[in-house]
């Protein structure tokens, strides 16, 4: 099978490919493919002529791999198509030789249905990357924008997604890869195999924890500075992608170029471009020579290792040859003692001929009888040949059918084990649940309890209240009461003056008491505020809240901001609000 790996640049193309070629899909000659550096430490695993095939297509449209506001497929010069399918065939020719096989070089994103042209039974490999890390990482070794990040990784998988629609294809999330890497493997072996591809294996652990670096997982969307890009409508697209649900009818703003606009505005600002259609030709000419020179080394290597052995092979020939020789000489000289031996034995032999004679007559008669009984015996001892070479033939037969029994019970034996492993872990998750069921039901009752008690005081200060409304009432209605209001707005300018510094006691407070605030793990999720010597409570209320931080792991800032636009608009603090109103109001805290 031909397996094409697909995915925008920076997104754990180059990891994906590497642990293919340990499953044993072939990528090339040694030296054939880009060797590592510092931004991809462990090898990038991309054939150059490759990418040079792909620069040739591009450069001809005067685009770049970032460069392609301008880039339609639709549009490339049949003069090029020609170029590259003559290419790309005998390229692809050469891989055939070692099904399976795989090829990696994000530009086939792009250019895909051009491939498609002379590849005969392909199955893609897509890897997905949140498009805030694919940006961030994008910045960080090219000093692109943040935001035309994220409109080449749209371009990039959407092209992708529509040109294999019709394909066997397969996605693999990085984060996945690159934290779980074990079971990312096992899975996706699976997923091959069950597309039908064939001679892959599954590498042992250490070999894939060995390969796959988790602290190479540099970019994450989760830092604070990429927050306000979590609602881009990429990230979005990129969910949806995840979960199975999104059609290629989705793509067509970005295949149509609705972002084109951004991205030849940021192109403008680039230096002109060194494209050369030709140079990237004899590149490619230059790796497939290279690549045909690995091969003849290999093969060359493999011939002297041959002449190695032939020769010593001669060496040990030669020496039993002359070993030979002294036994030769020898043996004629005991043949030349033996004739003369002989010869005495000869005359000997002549007398005896003579008495001889006499007695062979006597037993000619008798062998002439007892040949008639020989005949007979060697009749039936071919048959009884006849009949051994069948049942020989019967018993390789049988013994065939038995090697092919004990290795479908070898088989039958690997999957009962694995089953029963699946079982194991099945039973000890269930037990997992089970007992998870109970705790969260004991707990359930007992916010049961204390709900209906709650409830039973609220009802209880409710009539409180309205007695005190009522009493309220009666004197603000009295002549006395209004008699004193001057005295009253005096003494209240004065209590409002004392008090202040109690009002914000008040709400520290009410905040420490809440349950929803923890100032050790605010602390240690937000080192900074330790390294400022600011005390959490009086940070979050001045700074963290406006930040989108969060209190504790039981109170969700932005999200009780976004389910509650009425409380953003008031400008209060919204775990206040939530302590003060939210909570009895019934509002979620957290996304349950």
């Amino acid at each position: 099978m031909q397996l094409i790996v697909l995915g925008m640049h920076r997104s754990g193309t180059s990891v994906l490919t590497r642990l293919l070629n340990l499953m044993g899909a072939y990528v090339g000659s040694e030296g054939s493919s880009t060797g590592a550096n510092d931004e991809n430490p462990k090898g990038f695993w991309e054939r150059r002529d490759v990418r040079s095939l792909n620069d040739f297509v591009l450069h001809s449209m005067g685009c770049e791999w970032n460069r392609i506001s301008q880039f339609r497929i639709d549009d490339v010069p049949d003069e090029v198509i020609s170029e590259f399918t003559k290419l790309a065939h005998g390229l692809v020719m050469e891989m055939d030789a070692h099904r399976p096989w795989v090829i990696k070089e994000p530009r086939i994103s792009l250019l895909l249905p051009l491939w498609l042209r002379v590849l005969e039974a392909p199955v893609c490999v897509g890897i997905l990357r949140s498009p805030i890390e694919v940006a961030s990482s994008l910045h960080k070794r090219n000093g692109i924008p943040l935001e035309v990040g994220l409109l080449l990784w749209e371009k990039y998988v959407c092209s992708a997604m529509t040109a294999s629609e019709q394909l066997p294809q397969i996605t693999v999330s990085h984060r996945q890869l690159v934290t779980q890497p074990v079971a990312s493997v096992r899975e996706l072996a699976a997923q091959l195999e069950a597309e039908g591809v064939t001679g892959l294996r599954v590498p042992a652990a250490r070999e894939i924890e060995a390969f796959v670096e988790h602290d190479l997982y540099r970019e994450r969307d989760s830092r604070l500075d990429l927050l306000q890009y979590l609602h881009a409508p990429q990230v979005a697209l990129f969910d949806r992608l995840l979960q199975g649900k999104c059609l290629p009818s989705e793509c067509d703003g970005a295949l149509e170029g609705s972002h084109d606009e951004v991205l030849a505005a940021y192109e403008q600002r680039l230096p002109p471009m060194d494209a050369n259609p030709k140079r990237d030709l004899a590149l490619f000419s230059n790796s497939v020579v290279r690549e045909k020179i690995a091969g003849l080394d290999k093969m060359a290597g493999s011939t002297r290792r041959e002449l190695e052995e032939i020769k010593r092979g001669l060496q040990k020939t030669n020496s039993e040859l002359a070993k030979r020789d002294g036994q030769m000489i020898q043996m004629c000289a005991d043949m030349t003692s033996l004739a003369r031996g002989l010869e005495h034995s000869l005359q000997e032999s002549q007398a005896r001929e003579r008495v001889l004679a006499q007695k062979f007559e006597e037993t000619k008669r008798r062998s002439e009888d007892e040949s008639q009984e020989l005949m007979s015996a060697r009749q039936k001892m071919e048959k009884m040949g006849s009949e051994l070479n069948l049942l020989r033939g019967a018993n390789a037969a049988a013994e065939l059918r038995i090697s092919e029994r004990f290795r479908e019970t070898g088989q039958l034996t690997r999957v009962i084990v694995n089953l029963r492993k699946e079982l194991d872990a099945a039973k000890t998750g269930r037990m997992a649940v089970e007992t998870t069921v109970k705790i969260l039901e004991k707990k359930l009752r007992a916010k049961d309890l204390e709900t209906r008690s709650t409830i039973s005081r609220l009802k209880e200060c409710q009539q409180d209240l309205d007695r005190h409304k009522e009493l309220l009432k009666q004197v603000t209605s009295s002549f006395a009461w209004r008699m004193i209001t001057p005295v009253r707005a005096i003494s209240n300018i004065y209590r409002e003056k004392r008090t202040g510094h109690k009002k914000e006691a008040d709400i520290n407070l009410a905040i420490r008491n809440s349950g929803l605030f923890d100032a050790e793990w605010y602390a240690n999720r937000y080192p900074d505020v330790v390294r400022e010597g600011i005390d959490p409570v009086e940070h979050y209320l001045l700074h963290g809240a406006s930040e989108g931080r969060n209190p504790s792991s039981a109170f969700d800032t932005l999200f009780y901001l976004k389910n509650n636009p009425d409380v953003a608009k008031s400008g209060m603090n919204p775990l206040l609000h939530f302590i003060w109103h939210g909570r009895t109001e019934g509002r979620s805290a957290t996304r349950k």
